[in-house]
């Protein structure tokens, strides 16, 4: 059977889940502010298409999201977003939870995606696995492809792919973590191509990245301090502080300007 198309405006959520035990499968969504908000936990997500996100005609408009999981023990699996202004897949306090062989792209040139793959918000002992972020070249920013930011413990991403994006660990509630199996792929080795990169930012710490692969980049691995201007619930987390006690294990680097690039770059200091 075909899936349905939601095709919908700016501003308006299309789907948003509730309850506990919900299983949505196989629908597309289109040109909504946010297509999916689930606050439910064991709920299942999957076979959803989800594209132009939020305001595409404006670098600054923030406002458009893909998938954003709140439950606990959350399944999102075999999902596409393409061009959510904002943030693609957010797990925002939510533990237990996997993403399963998901895709994110973007390719809008003037409001390109800001957050591809994000856990934040308190999200603990959650995996996201088997997945894609993909930028096309050129766009107006580097966007952040598999990121944990502010607050983030002891989850994995494993077997995942960025291409022409990154890598993160930002901020000092970020701890714990395991990236594994990984690849990433820049476009050259040249300054005008620094998006591709693995970076520890403003404190992170005392994560694990190992047996990684990075392929054609300006810096392989960046640690840095920039003031981001985040706040997060519960305080700042935003160390002035290039991460510690992160251990890298099996890292393959080929075709880089450096292997490791310490402070620096663009307002980052040391």
């Amino acid at each position: 059977s075909k899936m349905p198309l939601l095709s919908g405006e700016l501003g308006k959520t299309a789907i948003t889940v509730q309850n506990n035990y919900v299983q949505l499968e196989n629908f597309q969504i289109t040109k909504y502010g946010t297509a999916i908000i689930s606050n439910g936990e064991h709920v299942i997500l999957r076979n959803l298409i989800a594209t132009q996100l939020g305001t595409q005609t404006e670098y600054n408009a923030y406002d458009g999201r893909g998938l954003i999981v709140h439950g606990n023990n959350t399944l999102v699996e075999n999902s596409f977003v393409l061009n959510a202004t904002a943030e693609a897949i957010k797990l925002y306090g939510s533990n237990n939870s996997r993403v399963n062989y998901c895709e994110v792209r973007a390719d809008n040139p003037i409001n390109p995606t800001d957050y591809y793959f994000l856990l934040t918000g308190g999200t603990n002992k959650s995996i996201i696995e088997n997945s894609h972020a993909e930028r096309t070249l050129g766009l107006q920013h580097g966007g952040h492809g598999f990121d944990m930011k502010d607050q983030a413990e002891y989850n994995t991403i494993r077997n995942c792919v960025a291409k022409y994006t990154s890598f993160e660990f930002n901020f000092a509630g970020v701890r714990y973590n395991t990236l594994e199996g990984c690849s990433l792929y820049g476009a050259s080795t040249e300054a005008k191509d620094w998006h591709a990169n693995l970076v520890i930012f403003n404190g992170a710490n005392n994560n694990l990245i190992k047996d990684m692969y990075i392929q054609d980049t300006w810096s392989a691995i960046s640690w840095a301090d920039d003031d981001d201007g985040y706040v997060g619930p519960g305080g700042d987390r935003d160390e002035v502080s290039c991460g510690y006690d992160n251990t890298f294990e099996g890292i393959t680097i080929k075709n880089t300007n450096r292997i490791l690039n310490v402070g620096g770059g663009t307002n980052y200091t040391a």
